[in-house]
C-alpha cells in the first residue's frame, strides 16, 4: 500500500494543543519504510519526554508530545 496524505488541523485549541497520528502502521511511507504494530512500543515504554521536532531535526524543537500510544490503525 501506498498513501499520500497532507496534513490537515482540524482544531487547534487557544494554547496551540493538536493531536492526532504521527505514524499509521502497514503504509509505504516517502522513504519505502513500513511501519508495522509495535514498532514503537520499547521507546514508549520508557517514559521519557518525547520532543516534537520540525522536521526530524534535533536541534529545532516546536513542542512537547504530552500524550502518545499505538492502537490499531498507528502511533497517536
Amino acid at each position: 500500500k501506498h498513501m499520500a496524505a497532507r496534513l490537515q488541523l482540524k482544531s487547534l485549541d487557544d494554547t496551540g494543543r493538536f493531536a492526532g497520528y504521527a505514524s499509521i502502521f502497514d503504509v509505504l511511507d516517502n522513504q519505502r519504510d513500513i511501519m508495522l504494530r509495535g514498532a514503537f512500543s520499547a521507546s514508549l515504554k520508557a517514559k521519557r519526554e518525547i520532543k516534537l521536532l520540525w522536521q526530524h531535526q534535533q536541534s529545532e524543537p516546536i513542542g512537547i508530545i504530552e500524550q502518545a500510544f499505538e492502537d490499531d490503525y498507528g502511533l497517536y
